[in-house]
């Protein structure tokens, strides 16, 4: 921390301080201490020694003692030492011993430092050199303190625990605030003790517990836990002592065996029914009931599924009308006729299969070429243009029915011919594109504008060239001899495409040829050097109206 000094602005002289006279000085210094600032100053520098006694006329022995040396001067003004102010003035030399002949005194000696004053510590708290000076706080969150040479105390800072104060098993931990005081945060650590079917846990910051898993071993009430916290007698019958089995009312208490208890045991196949061969002495069992064998059912009838059932299209058995296992056949007792089998099952007739085709008594699937809906009608697994495709045919401009394809045979996946798009799978870009022009090109994939045709947009008339397609989806330059030049005038004739590659060429009427004919206002020759060509104003200075004359770079009269 920093503190702030202050210096004494001066030394308050008493009145009649100073008192002179023959044979000596005296300076006395009487310090203002409310001047003085309670922020203690370090000791002075020393005082200044006295200076040395004073002789007299006499020519006699020496008095007794010579007149003492002036005092020292006051040390000056103490900086910043706890509660010190500043330096008391010096304490002159003693007296000097006359010599003889009157010998001054010695020199008085200079003022000691000067000593820090003391500093009564603010609202009357304890003076100390160590914290062991202090009392001691009454709480753990104030820590006692000493600071210059005053007792104080510091706040401990927020979230360190005490010692005293915790309760165990509340999930919480009481800490200092920061402010003196204590403040309590979650400790999810401070869990409620376990018991035998539950674990403490701290859920949301407040205590609770978690069930032990259900058959944990415990003794209190029972002997094993349920899984919902509480020890009771079972949950199996592996709990119990035979014959007794565990109640499967809910009640988890060892009972004995009964068809009239409410429980799956004693070999029953269901809850009191079933188990007739087995010697449960229960009666059979109702449909959807549990059964291992016919005799467990009422139906007489134990399906797959070991569910006592009345015969259906849906009990994975072939009874009924059925020709295999739930499938084919015609209606059984008022019932609706079972669902078509599939490839491999029995079959009597066609209408039996899903495939429509019933060879040797078994369903089969469609060889590749046969007409087909689905794809489970083919033995390919893949019914694609309405017939049995030997592969899924899913490329472009493929198809796998001989009509689709403008040739072949049915059944054989194969490109399109060139020039048909049965199923719209190219579109028409536009020659402008050079892109696809909607057909398929016999090769799997969609036909573009040829090379060579012609791009209808983008031409530049007159420079013996045209922009064509190059059959690739891009463009390119062919030279065009019919795109000649723009039309000839007077000074620029015979316009063509010459040359390999074609390029524009003209014929130049020589410089002075009248141009008139071309009607160009202000222009009447044929111009020379750089405007060769073209028709001007003039070439030389007769053309032109005098005093006007030829500018020869601009063949303009000026």
């Amino acid at each position: 921390m920093n503190q702030k000094t202050t210096f004494l602005p001066a030394l308050v002289l008493a009145a009649g301080a100073l008192t002179v006279n023959l044979t000596g000085c005296e300076l006395i210094v009487a310090v203002d201490r409310s001047r003085i600032s309670d922020t203690g100053g370090a000791g002075g520098a020393g005082g200044t020694g006295g200076s040395g006694g004073g002789t007299t006329t006499s020519s006699s022995a020496s008095s007794s003692s010579g007149t003492g040396g002036s005092g020292g001067t006051g040390g000056s003004d103490g900086t910043g030492g706890s509660g010190g102010a500043g330096g008391s003035g010096g304490t002159g030399g003693s007296d000097g011993t006359g010599g003889s002949g009157g010998t001054g005194g010695s020199g008085g000696t200079g003022g000691s430092d000067g000593t820090g004053g003391s500093m009564a510590c603010a609202s009357g708290a304890t003076p100390c050199d160590t914290i062991a000076d202090c009392p001691a706080p009454t709480t753990e969150c104030v820590k006692a303190t000493c600071e210059a040479r005053c007792c104080g105390t510091t706040n401990v800072p927020d979230g360190i625990a005490t010692m005293a104060g915790q309760t165990a098993g509340d999930c919480k931990q009481q800490v200092c605030d920061g402010d003196g005081g204590t403040t309590s945060i979650r400790d999810d650590t401070d869990k409620p003790a376990d018991d035998e079917c539950n674990v403490g846990t701290c859920p949301g910051g407040s205590p609770g517990s978690s069930p032990k898993t259900a058959g944990t071993s415990c003794t209190a009430g029972g002997k094993v836990c349920d899984g919902n916290g509480a020890c009771v007698g079972c949950l199996a019958d592996t709990h119990c002592t035979e014959p007794q089995v565990c109640d499967p009312r809910g009640t988890h208490t060892c009972v004995d065996v009964s068809c009239t208890d409410g429980a799956l045991n004693g070999g029953e196949t269901d809850v009191d029914c079933g188990g007739v061969d087995a010697g449960s002495g229960c009666a059979p069992c109702a449909d959807d009931l549990e059964c291992a064998l016919d005799s467990d059912c009422v139906s007489g009838y134990c399906n797959t599924a070991g569910r006592c059932a009345t015969p259906s299209c849906m009990d994975t058995d072939k009874n009924g009308n059925e020709t295999d296992v739930d499938c084919g056949g015609a209606s059984f007792q008022g019932a609706p006729a079972c669902n078509r089998c599939g490839v491999g099952q029995t079959c009597g007739v066609a209408d039996d299969c899903t495939t429509g085709f019933c060879s040797g008594g078994t369903c089969a699937a469609k060889p590749d070429g046969a007409s087909c809906v689905t794809n489970a009608e083919c033995a390919s697994a893949r019914c694609v243009d309405a017939v049995c495709c030997d592969t899924a045919c899913t490329g472009a401009c493929q198809a796998c029915s001989a009509a689709k394809k403008l040739g072949g045979s049915d059944g054989v996946c194969g490109y399109i011919a060139a020039g048909g798009d049965p199923d719209n799978e190219c579109p028409d870009t536009g020659a402008a594109s050079c892109g696809t022009n909607g057909f398929c090109d016999g090769a799997g994939a969609c036909q573009r504008y040829a090379a060579g045709t012609v791009v209808p947009s983008g031409q530049t008339l007159g420079d013996c060239q045209q922009h064509v397609c190059n059959g690739a989806g891009g463009t390119t330059t062919d030279e065009d001899v019919t795109d000649v030049p723009v039309p000839s005038t007077v000074c620029l004739t015979d316009a063509a495409c010459t040359g390999t590659p074609a390029m524009p060429s003209f014929t130049m009427a020589p410089a002075g040829t009248d141009c008139t004919a071309d009607g160009l206002p202000g222009k009447t020759v044929c111009g020379g050097g750089p405007a060769a060509g073209t028709c001007v104003e003039c070439n030389d200075d007769s053309s032109c109206t005098s005093p006007a004359t030829c500018n020869t770079t601009t063949h303009v009269c000026e």
